[in-house]
């Protein structure tokens, strides 16, 4: 599960980057996968670009975008997704 470290807001129709102040280190040949929890996906909310490639060194940040009917808020330490 992924924990976000800062509270955040997406209105309806937007698409945010929110970054997770964490660095993955895979081996070659694996990769990382970034997916909503089925609570956002029902909420409208989708987890995009969620592939993590095994050079990619950088922070990682969750890319998402707010096709629901309301604006979607979280708060500090709240789950936003899923790691795999």
């Amino acid at each position: 599960m992924v924990l976000v470290p800062e509270w955040g807001k997406l209105p309806l129709g937007y698409t945010t980057t929110t970054p997770l102040n964490q660095k993955l280190r895979l081996s070659p040949g694996q990769f990382g996968f970034l997916l909503p929890l089925s609570q956002q996906a029902m909420k409208g909310v989708a987890v995009l670009a969620g592939l993590i490639d095994p050079d990619y060194q950088e922070e990682i940040s969750l890319l998402l975008h707010n096709r629901g009917k309301e604006e979607y808020a979280w708060n500090t330490g709240d789950p936003l997704g899923h790691l795999l």
